[in-house]
């Protein structure tokens, strides 16, 4: 069994195994203390915050799991993680029925002038999820300049540029990531983005080789792909 005194030293896989084996021995509060325990050895591990926010919000701690919550959102960088934990917040902020608190953190976090593409990139991620288009946009923006910016980063404000008919910018986006060497599935990727543009609007750049290349085929799949529809619509 284990010591909840003289478990500082396990791993933060191993904890979030021992709080849910103890949550469902009906033993939520030794999880929590458990988790909150490992959480002084392991701050920035994100799992062990969302799993302490879930059991918290579960036993009615409502702000205390908000903060959990929070803890794992700026510990994580990764989009699709981002994605998820920004969903969560949106939900539990809704449910608690502070959405005008998420709001006003949302503008304090985006006013900051020390954000760096983490930052944007998480903050821009959870404006979309709450419907902040406004502070949406102007993340959108400084993450598409900063210097740190990833591929990622770029090809997607290409992507939104696009999908919302600012051809314009999501060329220029699309000139500038394939000026640099790319691996095929970046170019590739570059490639569909690229063919949600009309090919008249596209005359002024001119794609690597293989870009080129992929841009063709890219084409070619999707108009097979409409004439497939076409075919099977009834008559």
């Amino acid at each position: 069994m284990l010591q909840l005194d003289s478990a500082a030293d396990i791993s933060p896989e191993l904890a979030v195994a021992a709080a849910d084996t103890l949550t469902a021995a009906g033993q939520r509060s030794d999880a929590i203390r458990l988790l909150r325990r490992i959480l002084r050895q392991h701050p920035a591990d994100s799992d062990l915050q969302l799993t302490l926010a879930e059991l918290l919000w579960n036993d009615g701690q409502r702000s205390a799991a908000l903060a959990a919550c929070w803890q794992a959102f700026d510990c994580s960088d990764q989009t699709p993680r981002l994605k998820t934990l920004a969903a969560t917040l949106v939900s539990l902020h809704t449910t608690a029925g502070r959405s005008t608190e998420l709001l006003e953190t949302l503008r304090t976090r985006s006013s900051r002038a020390d954000m760096d593409a983490v930052s944007l990139r998480q903050t821009l991620l959870l404006a979309e999820a709450a419907g902040a288009a406004d502070i949406a946009r102007a993340c959108r923006i400084a993450l598409r300049d900063a210097s740190d910016s990833t591929f990622e980063d770029r090809l997607s404000a290409a992507a939104h540029a696009a999908a919302t008919s600012d051809f314009q910018q999501a060329t220029e986006l699309l000139r500038q990531l394939d000026s640099q060497p790319r691996s095929p599935a970046e170019i590739a990727r570059i490639a569909v983005c690229a063919a949600e543009i009309p090919p008249a609007l596209l005359t002024d750049w001119s794609p690597a080789p293989e870009t080129a290349r992929q841009l063709q085929l890219e084409r070619l799949r999707v108009l097979d792909q409409k004439l497939q529809q076409k075919n099977w619509q009834p008559a």
